[in-house]
């Protein structure tokens, strides 16, 4: 959605529609466990 010109503070709104939150969406979007996706974040320290 972003490249498509989205910003993202409209995404993290849509994905609280669901229930979801930024990192949820981050997860997703790579085919990784959230879990994994955080440890990636962690080691990537952001």
């Amino acid at each position: 959605m972003i490249v498509a010109g989205g910003n993202i503070y409209y995404l993290a709104k849509l994905a609280g529609i669901f229930g979801l939150n930024v990192q949820d969406v981050g997860a997703q979007q790579t085919g990784m466990s959230l879990d994994a996706f955080k440890a990636k974040l962690l080691r990537a320290g952001k």
